[in-house]
């Protein structure tokens, strides 16, 4: 898994409602440091973003990036609300 995967999580982000959010976009965090060291090496740090089926499929036909921006053009990016 890296940056730019979509995950289809087989139900609701929240786990309990009917919402539209059913699968998760892996990007890079914009809020947060990208990484960090540690003695045994480098560790990236990624971010789960709330998607909806149709912004899965769209993450399909039009790649990763393209999605990224759409979803960065948003208020509310990077934060999911169910």
């Amino acid at each position: 898994m890296g940056v730019g995967a979509r995950i289809p999580l087989g139900g609701a982000i929240d786990g309990i409602s009917n919402g539209r959010l059913r699968n998760a976009f892996v990007v890079v965090p914009e809020n947060l440091p990208k990484g960090f060291e540690l003695p045994s090496g480098h560790v990236n740090l990624l971010t789960l973003v709330g998607i909806t089926d149709k912004e899965f499929a769209a993450g399909r036909a039009e790649g990763g990036d393209v999605l990224a921006a759409r979803l960065r053009s948003t208020s509310t990016f990077p934060v999911t609300v169910p």
